[in-house]
């Protein structure tokens, strides 16, 4: 391209010159001298635009060859982070397939919130041989896996384990932890499966195995949801819950606050439900039971036979006749309420029952059961007074002698006579036959009993 800019300006030079030298022989000097100075200033003029196009044309040069090395660069690069990509990708699928549980990641949904178990805490869990491998040692590698599991545990179970709990009409209170209501983690159930999900390069997420959950999460209110039952043993009242809302509500009657009857608080599931059953005491050695009463509906909390029934022979509920005259730990209902709660809840539904106010238990009265020994201790120590009585009496008929003329000889007025005398009611714990536990409806004969030895005399055993 410069050589034919050139050759043209050379050209156009020549045709010039020849011009002017045919001019010259026409024209005066003065002319030639004119034309030579526009010669000049169009030559400078052609070089000067020759020039510019020609470094115009090398900068273009220049830059296409920059930009074919550039994108030959770019190509090279690419092909090169190709390549370690593919080397990455094949020594990855290597890694992985010696040890799949790299490629694990799992998303814990506790009911605090998730937790995730992916490579860079399982990583910790191997020896790192510093060339891209990495050796299991099975034994470190399961004790890892158990503090995993149970660190899981710590944070989540809840059996046992007092709790917030949003009262109606008090608020935020403190309710007691019950013995199984409550979230508890199988650790060993878990670890193994952990360990299996782990082994198989496991994504995604799953729940740990449960030995015992609640009815919601923490945040769905307290943990119970909108569906249960709420007790304040206090106030002596029940709230039954659906949805959140409260559809039913009553007075009860629960357990004498006594070291033994007291109805206890926590949180429970009901264990058993039943229509038209037979709440039976403690069972005595002659085969029968301190009590025996039907009720149209059975809902068991505890294991040791707390639960709500209807209670047909209470007249009055609520206020303070627990304290004196309430049952032997159950809550007991109204019966036209007894059936709508019945019906209202299900094994899944919890019961939050607690004692808003402050309270002092009383020395628990002996048990049925040692009522029953008691009564048996004081007839077999009668039946041996009267047969060393009778044995005296007949010695003394043998010697012919008098016997109320003996001063040592005590007749005892009250001595029974009747072999059938005493224990033939099965349900008589008591020696005195006015004592005990004929009247179900029989409460405490004097509510000072405990201060100033009244007999106790309880028929509220349910």
């Amino acid at each position: 391209m410069i050589l034919s800019v050139t050759f043209l300006m050379v050209s156009l030079g020549a045709v010039i010159l020849v011009s002017l030298m045919l001019m010259n022989q026409r024209s005066g000097v003065q002319e030639l001298d004119l034309l030579k100075d526009h010669l000049s200033s169009y030559l400078a003029i052609q070089k000067e635009t020759a020039t510019a196009e020609a470094e115009r044309l090398a900068a273009e040069e220049a830059e296409r060859l920059a930009r074919e090395e550039a994108e030959r660069q770019k190509a090279l690069e690419e092909e090169r982070k190709r390549k370690a990509e593919e080397e990455a990708r094949l020594a990855e699928e290597k890694l992985l397939k010696e040890h799949p549980y790299l490629g694990a990641e799992i998303t814990y949904t506790l009911p605090s919130g998730d937790q995730v178990l992916d490579r860079s805490i399982i990583e910790t869990w191997l020896t790192d041989n510093g060339d891209g491998t990495y050796t299991r040692n099975k034994e470190a590698w399961d004790k890892h896996i158990a503090e995993y599991v149970d660190q899981m545990a710590q944070i989540t179970d809840s059996v046992g384990c007092a709790r917030t709990f949003g009262a109606t009409g008090l608020g935020e209170i403190t309710v007691a932890g019950s013995s199984y209501y409550g979230w508890e983690i199988d650790e060993a159930a878990e670890a193994e499966a952990l360990n299996k999900a782990l082994m198989a390069g496991y994504k995604g997420t799953r729940e740990p195995v449960y030995l015992s959950r609640e009815a919601a999460k923490t945040s769905d209110n307290y943990g119970v949801g909108g569906d249960y039952v709420e007790v304040d043993l206090s106030r002596q009242h029940l709230w039954l819950y659906r949805d959140y809302t409260c559809v039913l509500e009553t007075d009860i009657v629960s357990g004498l606050m006594d070291e033994r009857h007291y109805t206890p608080e926590g949180i429970f599931w009901f264990i058993t439900r039943e229509t038209n059953a037979t709440l039976k005491g403690e069972r005595l050695p002659n085969n029968t039971y301190s009590y025996e009463v039907p009720v149209a509906y059975w809902m068991q909390l505890t294991d040791d036979g707390v639960g709500l029934h209807d209670a047909d022979w209470k007249w009055y509920f609520g206020g303070e006749e627990y304290i004196w005259n309430g049952s032997h730990g159950c809550v007991n209902l109204p019966v036209d309420v007894a059936g709508d709660i019945f019906n209202l809840t299900s094994y899944d539904t919890p019961v939050v029952m607690y004692y808003s106010q402050s309270f002092e238990l009383r020395p628990a009265p002996p048990s049925d059961l040692d009522n029953y020994y008691a009564a048996l201790a004081a007839r077999q120590a009668e039946e041996a007074a009267k047969e060393e009585e009778d044995d005296e009496e007949d010695d003394t008929q043998e010697d012919g002698q008098d016997p109320s003329a003996d001063p040592n000889t005590v007749t005892d007025p009250n001595a029974v006579t009747d072999p059938n005398a005493g224990y033939t009611d099965p349900n008589a714990v008591y020696s005195d036959p006015n004592a005990g536990y004929a009247d179900p409806n029989a409460v405490y004969s004097d509510p000072n009993y405990y201060g100033d030895g009244t007999e106790y005399t309880d028929g509220a055993m349910y």
